[in-house]
């Protein structure tokens, strides 16, 4: 790593926003993988509130694109990791999906007991069949079969992810999401999914063509720490 970039890093985990903000959009625009490996802690330290050093390790990370390091980073803590720690990269494959996860983001998205840390490895998997159209067939299963789960949050991230499908076979699934059994998945976001997929339908549409993902029950946010599942962070608790 030079000392330009090393400079960068620093201004990054300051603490500082305004000198983090500018390293942020100085290393996106370097390029250099450099910077990589001393940024990749910051994935797994969020606070409840949002956290600036995170972020901007995020974004430069992100903007980098596929690469070993990160990949192998994220995969080591998803499969050996606390219950915190495996959401939290699960949520960092959504942000920056790679590839090489995909297996183990369907294992987790299928079988992990932990509820957040199946709802995001759901996102993760979203992310990547939207860069890997091929991957559409396989992973339409898992959110078919999450949207039938007993748990509310599984659900209502599998909804979210379905609408987000060019397939005519999410239509009637998320057509059932209007009888769920949860009143925030009813009432609140099965209205607008339905719209949604009913308009964009017949149209390939981009997971973020429509703004920030609708908070779900549980689903499209932040994991939280077991012992504060009752809260409702914006950022994933601290291990």
């Amino acid at each position: 790593m030079n000392i330009r970039t090393k400079r960068l890093v620093a201004d990054i985990l300051s603490g500082n926003e305004a000198r983090a903000r500018r390293a942020e959009t100085k290393l996106k625009n370097l390029k250099d993988t450099t910077c990589i490996k001393p940024l990749l802690p910051c994935l797994l330290t969020w606070s409840g509130a949002p956290d600036t050093a995170a972020d901007c390790a995020m974004n430069v990370i992100a903007s980098i694109g596929d690469n070993d390091l990160t990949c192998d980073f994220l995969l080591e803590r998803l499969r050996n990791g606390s219950e915190t720690v495996r959401a939290n990269a699960a949520w960092a494959l959504r942000n920056a999906p790679q590839p090489k996860a995909v297996p183990h983001l369907k294992n987790c998205a299928s079988h992990d007991r932990n509820e957040d840390v199946r709802t995001w490895s759901l996102h993760a998997l979203k992310a990547l069949a939207w860069r890997i159209p091929s991957l559409e067939k396989e992973v339409f299963e898992i959110f078919r079969r999450a949207a039938k789960d007993p748990r509310p949050g599984v659900r209502c991230a599998a909804y979210e992810c379905l609408s987000h499908m060019n397939d005519p076979r999410c239509v009637a699934i998320i057509e059932s999401a209007l009888k769920d059994n949860d009143i925030g998945i009813r009432e609140v976001h099965a209205p607008s999914w339905n719209r949604h997929k009913k308009n964009a339908h017949g149209n390939r549409q981009s997971p973020h063509a429509h703004g920030k993902a609708r908070r779900c029950p549980k689903a499209d946010r932040r994991p939280a720490q077991p012992e504060t599942r009752h809260r409702t962070p914006d950022r994933p608790q601290k291990n």
